[in-house]
């Protein structure tokens, strides 16, 4: 077969080049603003009766996109330097990262998930070649999800504090098996950086610090309630993940080998269209996710600029145009059909 050409690669990085510029003003005003909209609903959610169900309802799914949208600032956290945006990490982390019990350590394999070393194999923690799996198999995380907050609670409130205290191959296991956000279940952190055990260190206490003030804060203003609230709110944020983790990527890689560049953008989905169900369950940028792969540090309010400008610019026959499709719910069918292709048929007898 033909290979594909992506001889224009240099020129798609000049032209996109001017917007690789980070501009902290915009990155602070969106995120406050998000959280500031997320918090408040929450505990608007939190004080509304149960005999007022479809209001309660309402306002949390309003909560729940709002947090999620603030959660997804940890993929900026994991691309853009530290030091373009001094103080962000903590600010994030505070208001956050530490409700969700994902506190940004825990993304930092997340560089694996770009690494043409790693793509698509059994070293990437966000990817499983889903497109072969059963539609059982696909759904099978909706399962998992009402027990995740707990589990989560468990790990940093509990087996995170012990295995400081214990240290030896108790906290190794924990970090390597029980302290990554992934896809991919057997995904092992591996070659631990010193700075990555210190830091995950001190946001496994920071983690248990906050959750004391914030039980304490509960128990004060609103007992049970508010902590039943933040359960809905963390089940629903794992709900929209995995939702809208199916359309950001192919997932073809069925036999787990390494891959080319080429082929990883072509594995990677851009959402190009009007499409309000990408605004929002895809936002801060990931429904331009091929264009992400394509420049990884490129912020996130420039993807969609970067679109248009690749989109006119770039030959006919380049591999990134089949990559876009115009809608989150093209994206969705595009998958379903993938999997319908790779399923595996009845045997005839």
């Amino acid at each position: 077969m033909e290979k594909e050409p992506f001889e224009s690669f240099n020129v798609a990085r000049a032209l996109v080049q001017p917007l690789l510029r980070v501009r902290p003003a915009l990155y602070w005003a969106d995120f406050l603003f998000t959280m500031g909209v997320a918090w408040t609903t929450f505990f608007i959610a939190a004080a509304v009766a149960w005999h007022t169900w479809p209001v309660k309802i309402t306002i949390t799914l309003i909560s729940i996109l709002a947090f999620f949208r603030g959660l997804i600032f940890i993929h900026e956290i994991a691309h853009v330097p530290l030091k373009d945006l001094p103080g962000f990490r903590w600010v994030w982390n505070a208001v956050c990262g530490m409700f969700f019990f994902m506190p940004d350590y825990t993304y930092a394999p997340h560089a694996f998930h770009h690494s043409v070393a790693s793509f698509s194999t059994k070293d990437d923690p966000e990817y499983l070649p889903v497109a072969f799996q059963r539609p059982f198999e696909i759904l099978s995380p909706y399962l998992v999800f009402p027990l995740v907050p707990l589990l989560l609670a468990f790990r940093f409130l509990v087996a995170g504090p012990l295995s400081l205290v214990i240290g030896g191959k108790f906290r190794e296991w924990l970090l390597r098996y029980a302290s990554t956000l992934k896809m991919n279940p057997q995904y092992e952190w591996k070659n631990i950086s010193a700075a990555n055990r210190r830091l995950a260190g001190f946001e496994d206490v920071a983690c248990v610090a906050w959750w004391a003030l914030f039980i304490t804060v509960c128990y004060r203003i609103g007992g049970v309630g508010i902590l039943a609230e933040a359960y809905f709110v963390m089940y629903g944020a794992l709900v929209v993940n995995h939702f809208r983790s199916l359309a950001r990527h192919r997932y073809i890689n069925e036999t787990g080998d390494k891959v080319s560049y080429e082929a990883q953008i072509l594995d990677s989905v851009t959402i190009a269209g009007f499409s309000p169900l990408a605004t929002l369950l895809m936002p801060v940028g990931l429904r331009y996710h091929s264009v992400h792969h394509m420049f990884p540090t490129l912020p996130y309010y420039s993807l969609g600029r970067a679109h248009q400008i690749l989109w006119t610019r770039l030959p006919e026959r380049h591999i990134y145009r089949k990559t876009v499709v115009p809608s989150f719910l093209a994206a969705m069918r595009n998958f379903i059909r993938t999997v319908q292709t790779h399923e595996p048929q009845p045997v005839s007898v």
